[in-house]
């Protein structure tokens, strides 16, 4: 029989699931194991088909004869956009419908479009899929997050959030080894077409097994209310008049600033400043991915391991984490060996992936359960739209104005060195300058951007200590 939650006041913070949560046990149910496996397999789809292009943009380009704007314009902050702004409308949906059904549908919509662009014949073909898939992933986070949110208490979240954000490093490290490896074999076309269709199978299996919590045990199966739903603007005033949101809100912006950022030119800063070749920068790349999985665990557990009614663990862990990123980046910057920037580097990811499973719990235990989609939705506009528009434009702006002022005196660094490299027939003086000049903008304005890290840190702060216990 399917669970049915009770209801709540709509200024309870916690879910009934999580009354007296010092004297209930975090050991999970084998249903809680079995949703959380589904929901970070679909979770790992979502991030493969959102990575990908990336990895065969090479190839399209020179099949589609495209321009790198219109490379841009597929990867950068137009999908950003529709990614961001389809997850609040699909979030009002799941705070009223069947989350099942409609999670099965999202799926189906972004694993069909990424199938649907191996056989684009242009680039407004390929656009459209493209911003299909950014509709409909844009409705998983939210989705996910609620359902998770009614299946396990508070001192459960942290690490249910951690597991489940796991996905994002696993498809990091899958999607250059599978997506490259069957571009290689069968070329682009056939790495979009793989890449989608266990998505359309994980969207059967969603359907057929993942049950909603919400269903009332009647003969008509309509969705039983658990509390009164209110308007968005009502719930978004709701949102923002909890400083505890607001905090993470912002915590969020400033920390996707920096981690977009950084991580956008993190392989050109290791090419320009330490000469890695490609292949050995993509070696950090996946590195990373490791050292990602290792800070979501280590987060999430500990989170969990000193939860308080009050939830102050959650934001205080993602803090911590926060704070060892901004000073390990930002003197991974300007180290001159590149085996202690290394280091730093993985260190910092360590950092900032503490933060995956507590800041996403932080957020399901301070609003009511009516809002818990949209809640997440509006969090995610916050750390995706802000983080990856304004992020790796901060750096690649900062970084051409540095290089142009550390360049030769009375000489354009655009013009004298188009794509950062010397012009054919350039002295060897001015090849050395716009070498020099590439890579010391990069470094100040990757310097500049780990400033963000520190509106981050005083952000969780402010989250953790306006966090208060329920009453008894």
């Amino acid at each position: 029989m399917e669970r049915k939650v009770r209801a709540m006041p709509a200024n309870d913070h916690l879910s009934a699931a999580d009354s007296g949560i010092e004297t209930q046990s975090r050991r999970w149910r084998p249903y809680q194991i079995y949703l959380i496996i589904i929901l970070t397999l679909v979770s790992t789809s979502n991030y493969m088909d959102r990575q990908i292009v990336p990895i065969l943009q090479e190839t399209i380009k020179g099949d589609l004869k495209l321009t790198d704007t219109q490379l841009g314009f597929l990867t950068g902050p137009a999908f950003a956009m529709f990614y961001s702004l389809s997850g609040i409308p699909v979030a009002r949906f799941a705070e009223r419908v069947n989350r099942t059904k409609l999670f099965a549908g999202v799926i189906t919509l972004w694993s069909g479009m990424t199938s649907l662009c191996g056989v684009a014949p242009n680039f407004v073909f390929l656009a459209m899929c493209r911003l299909g898939v950014g509709v409909g992933e844009g409705g998983c986070i939210p989705i996910s997050h609620s359902l998770i949110s009614d299946y396990f208490r508070q001192n459960q979240r942290g690490l249910a959030m951690a597991i489940y954000s796991t996905s994002a490093p696993i498809a990091g490290i899958l999607v250059p080894i599978f997506g490259a490896f069957i571009a290689h074999l069968w070329g682009w076309r056939a790495a979009f077409l793989t890449v989608g269709l266990p998505g359309l199978l994980l969207a059967i299996i969603v359907l057929r097994t993942v049950r909603e919590p919400r269903i009332a045990a009647d003969k008509d199966g309509t969705v039983a209310d658990m509390e009164k739903h209110e308007s968005f603007r009502v719930d978004l005033k709701w949102l923002f008049n909890s400083k505890p949101f607001l905090f993470m809100f912002l915590a969020g912006a400033f920390t996707g600033m920096g981690n977009y950022g950084m991580t956008t030119f993190l392989v050109s800063f290791f090419v320009r400043v330490h000469d890695f070749t490609i292949v050995e920068a993509g070696t950090v790349v996946a590195l990373n991915g490791v050292m990602g999985l290792i800070g979501t665990f280590i987060g999430g557990y500990f989170a969990d391991r000193y939860a308080t009614p009050s939830g102050r663990s959650y934001p205080a862990v993602c803090g911590i984490g926060i704070a060892v990123a901004f000073v390990t980046y930002s003197s991974s910057v300007f180290v001159s060996g590149w085996q202690i920037a290394l280091l730093l580097v993985l260190i910092a990811n360590i950092g900032t992936d503490l933060k995956n499973g507590p800041a996403f719990a932080t957020i399901q235990n301070i609003v009511p359960i009516r809002m818990r989609a949209t809640a997440a939705a509006v969090f995610m506009f916050g750390a995706t739209l802000i983080g990856a528009g304004f992020g790796p434009m901060i750096v690649g702006s900062l970084s051409d104005i540095f290089a142009q002022w550390s360049f030769l005196p009375g000489m354009d660094f655009t013009q004298t060195c188009p794509g950062g490299q010397a012009a054919a027939g350039a002295t060897a003086i001015v090849a050395t300058a716009c070498e020099q000049a590439s890579a010391l903008g990069l470094r100040h304005a990757m310097a500049v951007i780990c400033t963000m890290y520190i509106g981050a840190t005083a952000s969780y702060y402010f989250a953790t200590r306006s966090l208060k216990a329920p009453a008894a």
